[in-house]
């Protein structure tokens, strides 16, 4: 963390994003004290999920930070969560939310959730997730 500090002072004109650095509130916290970034990579495998995330992106917010949403081979349930807090929130400005097309099916059985269309995701308005998961 200290050494991207250091390089946020050294460089300029290209934007610094921490994504491993970030797994917790006080990881978070850390990098806003030491304006260490431009950009946080919040991963809500990562960080324990939507209210974690959410902490961790009002936190940026207050320091004038931006952030993404990525993930890890997550299936759908994940991906909604995790297009759930882009939606939500106003300094999430980019998305990376793509691992559940490694799965042959997609949908990985549950229908809902969200439509893709080719880079666009629309979420569905049904209740919680919007997921039809039927076991």
């Amino acid at each position: 963390m200290e050494g991207a500090a250091y390089l946020r002072q050294k460089v300029s004109g290209i934007q610094l994003m921490l994504d491993e650095s970030i797994h917790t509130t006080k990881d978070a916290a850390k990098a806003c004290r030491l304006n260490a970034a431009d950009v946080f990579n919040i991963k809500l495998m990562k960080c324990g999920g939507l209210y974690r995330g959410a902490q961790i992106s009002t936190l940026a917010e207050n320091f004038g930070i931006t952030c993404m949403v990525g993930c890890m081979l997550e299936t759908k349930i994940a991906i909604t969560a995790g297009l759930s807090l882009v939606a939500s929130r106003k300094n999430i400005t980019e998305a990376d939310c793509d691992s559940f097309l490694y799965y042959k099916d997609a949908d990985t059985g549950m229908p809902g959730g969200f439509e893709r269309k080719g880079d666009m995701f629309r979420l569905s308005d049904n209740p919680g997730l919007g997921l039809d998961i039927s076991f």
